[in-house]
């Protein structure tokens, strides 16, 4: 990175320019003000993605530029009346800075600055004894020890200020008794507190002689080290986070600043270090690999470090319906969508006339809507996979769509009851249909375990599932009766006085456990099914939910009703309704 100028020959006047080497080619930036005869003098960037600038705004006041690339903000430090600009800089850490300006003082004043905290102060010293000039160079080691160049007169020594914990002194600086005048130039600075200053000397007998004088500052003795802890591996954009960073040993002071690198963007600026810990509550940046930098900006004790980690962005996943149809929704089924290695929830809801509706990442495969059908749509049941559906017919029919395989069904049967419930097999070569008066049909290589066809039922049958473990399967009445076969009973709801019928039953993913759901949106769990929330908890009148699913965690689960309305709990991630 340069800072500088730019003269525009329209208007007369400078304008701020920073220029910026990538891949072997310089880009510049134009930076505001335009309308005032600002410059840039000074540049230091102690990390990739952060940069400060100093110069003059043009009004005889000084001007600072912080950020990277194109995005740069600026302020302005204060300073002495008798100083017009800043012309060094030196920054040890991020958001540490010292800055010395223009020599425009009377008797043996400077100015400098300094930067903490995102603010700047005016840290300019009182008048120091010797003749002082500075304005060349400043090299810093923390933002209390420092060396900053200067001019010097026909003298055989000279002082140079220094700047330590009790602010600016001089130092002084032996010469060749020859010396008419001379001038230290620039000035570096190692990590153990050894500085050397370069500059020339012009003998009396004429000429002028390359230079070299060392300085001695008190250095940071204790070595940090900074970690980047809480980034996750993936996220979606404008997703909330919060990226910690742990500085070891635990400093006294100092404060962490977090960038992402990748963009320049400064996301934190100033954390104070708590315990050795420093947090930053942010949000998701564009699609892309991000690299999450967090600085310490060290102090008089404590030496700066840096810790990064890597964060991938991905694109948000959808939300709210993606394919619309039209009928009165009756039934709901969760998915999962891999979408650039991001898990996307969603879900299908499937109407009365046959018809598909896509909420979320649910990918549609196609649907029933437009055909002649005998019977109105009771079911959607995904496969395994996740890859298709089923829908199913309150005649029984089978409908499949994506990777699901019709096996056979009872559309061309005369059934005794119409079919109220439909369960996948666990590896997806087969499927049972279950018919209100508690019979069961079996196609593929769905095993045939009993029914409850020939018993008089109190209430008939409402919805069934099945037990991947065992491929047996359960089924529910609507006064919460539970039937099993060659699966294990958890209990039901057949003594509980239910304020209005049960509608619907889902069984956990590891077949530990199942759900039941009443019209109000009553919800009743049994076995490892944890409950997470009901409609009547949530004083929801009236909702006429027609059925549910669990999550695919079975951490949760979603309830519908006719109107298309979806309620999430649990981690069942809400999408939108139908």
């Amino acid at each position: 990175m340069a800072a500088g100028f730019a003269y525009d020959p329209a208007t007369g006047r400078n304008q701020p320019l920073i220029e910026e080497l990538s891949s072997g080619s310089w880009a510049f930036t134009l930076l505001p003000p335009n309308n005032s005869d600002a410059a840039l003098g000074a540049i230091s960037c102690p990390v990739l993605g952060w940069c400060e600038a100093v110069g003059g705004n043009g009004n005889n006041g000084a001007l600072a530029e912080s950020g990277w690339g194109k995005s740069w903000s600026a302020s302005s430090p204060p300073l002495p009346g008798d100083a017009g600009e800043l012309d060094t800089l030196s920054c040890p850490g991020v958001d540490a800075c010292v800055a010395t300006a223009h020599f425009a003082a009377v008797g043996n004043r400077f100015a400098s600055d300094t930067l903490s905290h995102g603010v700047w102060t005016d840290t300019s010293p009182g008048a120091l004894t010797g003749v002082l000039d500075p304005g060349f160079a400043v090299a810093c080691l923390s933002t209390t020890s420092c060396v900053a160049s200067t001019e010097f007169g026909a003298h055989t020594s000279f002082n140079a200020p220094t700047l330590g914990q009790a602010g600016w002194n001089v130092q002084p600086v032996n010469l060749p008794s020859e010396t008419d005048d001379g001038a230290l130039l620039g000035a570096s600075c190692t990590a153990g507190g050894s500085c050397t200053a370069v500059g020339v000397e012009e003998p009396t007998a004429g000429g002028a002689n390359p230079m070299a004088v060392q300085f001695n500052l008190p250095s940071p003795n204790i070595a940090t080290t900074t970690r980047v802890l809480g980034v996750p591996p993936l996220v979606g954009v404008g997703m909330s986070l919060t990226y910690s960073a742990t500085v070891t040993p635990p400093p006294s002071g100092g404060d962490v600043t977090f960038i992402d690198q990748t963009t320049g963007q400064t996301l934190c600026t100033g954390r104070a270090v708590s315990n050795g810990t420093a947090s930053c509550a942010t949000t998701a940046g564009n699609v892309g690999s991000h690299r999450i930098l967090a600085a310490y900006s060290g102090n008089s004790s404590f030496v700066p470090s840096y810790g990064s980690a890597t964060v991938t962005v991905a694109a948000p996943c959808p939300t709210g319906v993606t394919h619309h149809a039209t009928g009165e929704p009756w039934a709901v089924a969760a998915t999962v969508v891999d979408i650039n290695g991001r898990n996307c929830p969603g879900y299908w809801v499937v109407t009365r006339s046959g018809g598909v509706i896509t909420i979320g990442a649910a990918k549609w495969m196609g649907d029933a809507s437009g055909r002649a059908l005998a019977a109105p749509i009771i079911g959607i049941a995904a496969t395994p996979d996740h890859g298709g559906y089923y829908l199913l017919g309150a005649d029984g029919g089978v409908f499949t769509f994506g990777d699901a395989h019709f096996h056979g069904s009872t559309g061309a049967m005369r059934l005794d009851a119409p079919v109220v419930s439909m369960a996948v097999t666990p590896n997806g070569t087969g499927y049972w249909l279950a018919a209100s008066d508690g019979g069961i049909f079996t196609f593929g290589n769905a095993p045939f375990h009993g029914s409850l066809g020939g018993i008089k039922l109190a209430r008939p049958v409402v919805a069934m599932t099945t037990d991947g473990h065992t491929s047996g399967y359960w089924m529910v009445a609507s006064d919460g009766g539970v039937f099993s076969f060659d699966a294990p009973f958890y209990g039901s709801a057949a003594r509980v006085p239910l304020a209005q019928p049960v509608v619907g039953m889902s069984p956990q993913p590891d077949n530990g456990g199942y759900r039941l759901v009443a019209r109000d949106g009553g919800v009743f769990d049994y076995g490892d099914a944890t409950f997470y929330g009901s409609l009547p908890g949530l004083h929801v009148t009236n909702p006429g939910v027609t059925t549910m699913t669990a999550s695919i965690d079975g951490r949760g689960y979603y309830l519908i009703n006719a109107a298309g309305q979806v309620w999430a709990f649990g981690d069942a991630p809400f999408v939108g309704n139908a």
